[in-house]
């Protein structure tokens, strides 16, 4: 089976448009679908290794030569997608950061190794853009699970999302000295010397502040 026709089977496998995986990839659907044939199947190969963060069940042996099973040893049949997967995150504006992304995806519960991390139903998943939040040990792609239903703590980590649908992690200050208004707390990066930087927002423009409950190195 030849390279273009293993990604056509992921798709099929996990039910995900070409469209989708396009999108995920930065690409244009029409330049996508392009690659998808035995001529031009080697451009594909510069996106293997995000496709493979999109898939972690799928065999990097399989996608990259066709070896083995499609999925790893040990990895079940299910064709379910992580919860954290950007295939399932609608992408939002990281406020203040033009050159980042974040991904929100509704969650129930994680699972890691032996370790089980419950959360509300209404909890969500976030990955984090750009080094804003380094010195709090939130790194640029990493994933925040964060739970709405549950209360924010001073000096704590946070994801907060304004009325325009913009969202950002930063630390939770509580109320500000101005009036009627949440403090949040984040570091500027200058050449790897990081100097806090203080929001004010309004909270009339804030529209969900949620804790963040467990950090997740990578999908």
């Amino acid at each position: 089976m030849q390279l273009h026709a293993r990604i056509r089977k992921i798709c099929k496998h996990y039910n995900v448009s070409q469209k989708k995986l396009a999108e995920s990839l930065g690409l244009r659907q029409p330049q996508f679908n392009g690659y998808l044939n035995s001529k031009s199947q080697r451009n594909l190969w510069q996106y293997l290794p995000e496709i493979l963060q999109l898939f972690p069940m799928v065999s990097r042996k399989w996608l990259y030569f066709g070896e083995e099973e499609m999925l790893s040893p040990g990895t079940t049949s299910r064709n379910t997608l992580p919860a954290a997967s950007p295939l399932l995150c609608r992408e939002m504006p990281l406020l203040g950061f033009a050159d980042s992304q974040l991904n929100m995806s509704p969650v129930k519960e994680l699972a890691k190794d032996t370790v089980s991390v419950s959360l509300s139903i209404h909890s969500i998943a976030v990955k984090a853009g750009g080094n804003s939040m380094f010195p709090a040990g939130i790194q640029h792609g990493h994933i925040c699970y964060c739970d709405p239903d549950a209360k924010p703590v001073v000096d704590e980590p946070v994801f907060a999302m304004n009325k325009l649908k913009q969202g950002f992690i930063k630390v939770y200050l509580g109320q500000s000295r101005k009036e009627d208004c949440t403090s949040f707390k984040s570091w500027n990066d200058e050449h790897g010397h990081f100097s806090p930087h203080y929001t004010d927002i309004p909270n009339e423009l804030l529209e969900l502040v949620a804790p963040v409950i467990f950090i997740r190195l990578k999908y």
